[in-house]
C-alpha cells in the first residue's frame, strides 16, 4: 500500500548512510520535499488539537539559549491525547519505521527503533536556539520533519558558528543529523542552531533516548 505521509521516492538509504556517518563529512543532511501534503494538515491539526499539552522549555541549558515549547508523547498521559491524533501518530511512526530500520541496518546501530517523538514549537518572535550538540544521549540518528516556518536552520562546528552552512527547513523537508552510536563518537555530533522566527515554526522530532 503506497504510503500516506511520507514520499519513499525521497530516501536514498546507502546516500544517507553515507553522508551521516563519514566523519569527514558534517553529519546532517536535509531531504526536500519527504512529507505529503496530508501529512502537513494532520500533523498541523494534532498540534492544534493539543496545544494546550506544550510544555515551554527553559530558556537557558548551560551555554544554550532557546525559545521553545514541546510536546513529547512519552511525556504526557496518553489519555489526554484525543485517539484521532493517536491514530495518525501511529501511521506516522509506522511509515517511518520502516525507513529508520533500514538506515540502523545499513549503519550499524546497536538497536534499530527510535523511542520518542513528539513536537517543537516555536513562537513568531522567538529567538529560535542557539548553537548547540543534542544530548549525548540521545543516540544514532535524530529526525526532524518540518511542518511550518520559515525560518533558517544552520549547521557549523562550534559555539561560535564558525562555518555556518544553511540547510533547506522549509515544510514538508526532513532533517536527518547524526548521534553517536558510542562513546567514541560523542564528539562527532553536529553543531546547529535555528534562527529567529519570522512566523511560527513547528516540526515533528523523532530520536532514540538510551
Amino acid at each position: 500500500m503506497e504510503p500516506k505521509y511520507i514520499r519513499l521516492e525521497n530516501i536514498k538509504i546507502e546516500y544517507l548512510v553515507s553522508e551521516l556517518y563519514d566523519f569527514s563529512k558534517p553529519g546532517v543532511i536535509s531531504i526536500p520535499g519527504i512529507l505529503t501534503t496530508e501529512a502537513i494538515n494532520d500533523l498541523e491539526r494534532i498540534a492544534r488539537l493539543n496545544s494546550d499539552l506544550f510544555i515551554e522549555i527553559p530558556r537557558y541549558e548551560g551555554t544554550e539559549e532557546q525559545e521553545m515549547q514541546t510536546l513529547y508523547l512519552d511525556k504526557i498521559k496518553e489519555s489526554k491525547i484525543s485517539l484521532e491524533s493517536l491514530s495518525i501518530l501511529d501511521q506516522f511512526k509506522n511509515e517511518y519505521r520502516e525507513i529508520y530500520r533500514q538506515i540502523a541496518q545499513k549503519a550499524k546501530f546497536d538497536e534499530d527503533d527510535f523511542n520518542k517523538i513528539g513536537f517543537h514549537r516555536y513562537s513568531e518572535g522567538s529567538l529560535g536556539i542557539t548553537p548547540h550538540q543534542d544530548y549525548e544521549n540521545h543516540i544514532n540518528l535524530i529526525s526532524f520533519f518540518n511542518i511550518t516556518g520559515d525560518s533558517n536552520f544552520y549547521f557549523c562546528e562550534d559555539k561560535e558558528k564558525k562555518g555556518s552552512k544553511k540547510l533547506d527547513s522549509s515544510p514538508r523537508s526532513l532533517i536527518l543529523l547524526r548521534a553517536a552510536r558510542n562513546r567514541d563518537e560523542y564528539q562527532h555530533r553536529p553543531y546547529h542552531y535555528i534562527e529567529p522566527m519570522k512566523n511560527e515554526r513547528l516540526s515533528l522530532n523523532v530520536r532514540k533516548k538510551n
